[in-house]
């Protein structure tokens, strides 16, 4: 199922169409939100295969595949898009992955990407890559990307990851708060299925369902600044790929172990 239409702000229509190919929910609104902060008009398909079908009854200026949706990898989906789309007319193709930029260089390195950004992807980062989108698809004539709005400026470091976490929330503004407390159980609650598929998949030794859930609770993790748990998704997920004999109960384990650890930081952080 495809999210609706996210309206530009101040209720302007934008010039500028963006569409989010990603599965998880955590990164689904952050992403979203992210991309209306700089005016366009965000829409998120919640698969590869919702993908092209909305791409031929709706004209995109962007599209931001992530690697790993669970039905197509993000490569392929960009072949098609690509082969799809009328001579000049292809949207501007960005690869948003938990992997690292070295990493999707390799996994995208077949297909038509223009630009790639590792997760968490700073607001300013995005900005700055969607600045190419209005020559690449529009020409002379395009319209320039809206005026960025005053983006605040990065919290005081702290010894946790609560200075990230300020700064990916505050592209919500007034609405922070409430935005905060919601995405924060939205992550707890998709992490504990997520742990729970991973352990199942541990006692049956199913590294294909591994490395598939390993990798997309990375992906909500770096997005929600838990940085220790997306590397204990990575050692999992590593070792899947690898399909090498593993100690696959182990790695769930750790898994949970730093569940509980940032289960507790996050809530206090949504409650201050």
């Amino acid at each position: 199922r495809a999210v609706g239409d996210a309206p530009g702000l101040a209720g302007n229509p934008p010039a500028l169409r963006a569409l989010v190919v990603e599965d998880d929910s955590v990164t689904q609104q952050l992403s979203a939100r992210m991309l209306q902060q700089l005016g366009f008009q965000a829409r998120v398909a919640e698969n590869g295969q919702q993908a092209p079908d909305l791409l031929a009854r709706e004209r995109y200026d962007a599209v931001l595949p992530d690697y790993n949706p669970a039905d197509m990898p993000g490569a392929e989906l960009a072949r098609q898009i690509a082969a799809r789309s009328p001579a000049g007319k292809r949207p501007y193709l960005v690869a948003l992955s938990a992997h690292s930029h070295d990493e999707l260089r390799v996994l995208f390195s077949n297909a038509p990407i223009d630009a790639f950004l590792a997760k968490p992807v700073p607001l300013a980062a995005l900005r700055s890559t969607l600045a190419k989108v209005a020559p690449h698809q529009h020409g002379d004539g395009a319209p320039d990307l809206p005026a960025r709005a005053d983006e605040p400026a990065p919290a005081a470091a702290r010894p946790s990851d609560h200075a990230m976490l300020d700064q990916t929330f505050a592209v919500f503004g007034d609405a922070a708060a409430n935005t905060i407390r919601h995405i924060v159980t939205r992550f707890l609650d998709d992490a504990q299925l997520a742990a729970a598929a991973i352990h199942a998949a541990a006692a049956r030794g199913d590294t294909g369902t591994l490395q598939h859930q390993a990798h997309k609770l990375k992906s909500s993790s770096l997005m929600v600044a838990a940085t220790p748990l997306a590397a204990r998704c990575d050692d999992l997920e590593r070792a899947a790929i690898a399909g090498q004999p593993a100690d696959w109960g182990a790695l769930a384990q750790r898994i949970d172990d730093e569940l509980g650890r940032v289960r507790p930081v996050l809530l206090r952080y949504s409650e201050r």
